[in-house]
């Protein structure tokens, strides 16, 4: 070789490694979730609301899907109003009222684009109250026959795990007092179902959640579980809403959460609202995944203001609403995915002549980062077998619940679900052998899997199962 070319190939040499130190020191370090909040934070937008009446109150909010939101409440003190959402509008949809007396709905909940529950209460006297159990059909609301026509009660909220598994709850009076009421739906007929008698005093069902068919949370003026056979009070604690993400993974909140309660399937820990001029009262809570998840409600500041808060996996922390005008009430929050959001409430004005209007946010987050997807490490640790829902099968909620069989000496499990055609994304690590999903799109095919951890390392996945959201 000549001195010529050596020389060239070691100047060369220096090059490539001089070039190979600045990517390295220079190359930007991967983008965290806490990065990616801190650019992609939701904000919320205030979205013209439909009138029925000069007086509208919106209490609750439910997605189906962006194109498929249903909002209901009341207006004029006297009449239910449910309204829909179809992507580009809101518009009011007739709904029925009770004969007599006034009529107005404080929870709605959908299983299908023509299977909605809307329940409230049906206020005769100021002694006298029945319950209001609405259900459409894809075309037009329908009253449904109250099973309990002779006793004082109403309903607060409504959730279902399929069509025939519904749920309702609420409150009941008799000669003895205040009670808690649950109702279940079993595809023909509502029947009463037994609950927990403590505490005896005072007694009120504001929220249910739906994990399983076995496992269902209640609260109100305490917490309940139902195991499928029993329900058990598990907590004194005053509350106002549930989400739920898995069996060990439910959040309450309330005016006697002192902010958030979460329960991790071993115990309680109360996590602090964050940071905030203003707080006060969270009145409903939903979630896209748990890291991921929206409180809504109003503090006291001249009057009510209406204040939002994000849990981002770690801490909550406040989101600004454009609701800066006093005495706007925030009632009810719907996640539709992880870049929209939904909330209602309503607005009064104290200024002649007094008024009332219904309030509509719409949240959205600019951009997504995917969770980096972890090396998986071989393990003597069995390859895990999914069960539900099966491979090929269709699913009508959604959040269906995926389940497998437990792994010997597994203590963890980490799952991944996506499109049938989009990229694998660790969604949960789990402790039990089950995980209820983020809200999922109709119409489309999404595929599963899962595989086995324990203290160090975990196992190969397992073979994927696939299901269509119906």
């Amino acid at each position: 070789m000549s001195t010529r070319l050596r020389h060239i190939l070691i100047v060369a040499c220096f090059v490539l490694v001089f070039a190979l130190l600045l990517s390295v020191l220079f190359t930007p370090p991967p983008l965290t979730r806490a990065a990616a909040d801190a650019s992609c934070q939701l904000t919320w937008q205030p979205v013209s609301a439909p009138a029925a009446g000069s007086e509208n109150e919106l209490r609750d909010v439910h997605a189906l899907a962006a194109n498929d939101v249903w909002a209901v409440g009341s207006f004029d003190s006297t009449s239910t109003l449910t309204e829909h959402w179809n992507g580009t509008t809101w518009s009011v949809v007739s709904s029925p009222n009770a004969a007599t007396g006034t009529s107005a709905l404080l929870a709605v909940h959908g299983i299908a684009s023509d299977d909605v529950w809307a329940v409230g209460r049906n206020r005769i006297s100021q002694t006298e109250s029945r319950a209001i159990l609405l259900h459409w059909d894809g075309s037009v609301w329908h009253t449904v026959p109250d099973p309990l026509p002779t006793t004082n009660h109403w309903l607060a909220d409504i959730a279902a795990s399929s069509a025939n598994d519904v749920w309702a709850v609420g409150s009941l009076v008799d000669n003895t007092g205040l009670k808690n009421l649950v109702l279940h739906w079993n595809g023909s007929a509502w029947t009463q179902a037994p609950i927990g008698i403590p505490p005896q005093n005072p007694e009120a069902l504001n929220a249910i959640e739906i994990i399983a068919p076995k496992d269902i949370w209640a609260a109100g003026a305490a917490i309940y579980h139902w195991d499928g056979t029993t329900w058990e009070m598990q907590k004194a604690v005053e509350v106002e809403d549930i989400a739920a993400f898995g069996a060990n993974d439910v959040w309450f909140t309330g005016a006697g959460t002192n902010g958030f309660l979460h329960w991790n399937g071993a115990q309680w820990q109360t996590f602090a609202p964050g940071a905030s001029p203003y707080v006060g009262v969270f009145h409903a809570i939903d979630g896209a995944a748990s890291d991921d998840i929206y409180a809504v409600g109003d503090a006291y500041a001249h009057g009510s203001l209406g204040i939002s808060q994000h849990f981002d996996g770690a801490q909550w922390n406040e989101i600004v609403t454009p609701a800066t005008a006093r005495n706007t009430y925030l009632n009810g929050v719907s996640v539709v995915s992880a870049s929209e959001v939904w909330a209602v409430g309503s607005f009064s004005s104290f200024l002649p002549p007094p008024s009332k209007h219904s309030v509509i946010l719409r949240g959205t987050a600019p951009c997504i980062v995917p969770t980096p997807i972890p090396t998986p490490t071989p393990i003597p640790l069995q390859v895990p077998v999914l069960l539900t829902p099966p491979n090929h099968s269709t699913v009508i909620v959604l959040r269906p619940v995926l389940d497998w069989r437990n792994v010997k000496n597994a203590t963890s499990y980490r799952v991944q679900l996506r499109e049938a055609f989009g990229t694998w994304q660790t969604k949960a690590t789990v402790t039990n052998s089950e995980y209820k999903t983020p809200k999922l799109t109709r119409g489309k095919m999404y595929v599963w899997r899962v595989r086995a951890c324990d203290a160090t390392h975990c196992g190969k996945w397992s073979n994927y199962f696939g299901f269509t959201v119906k």
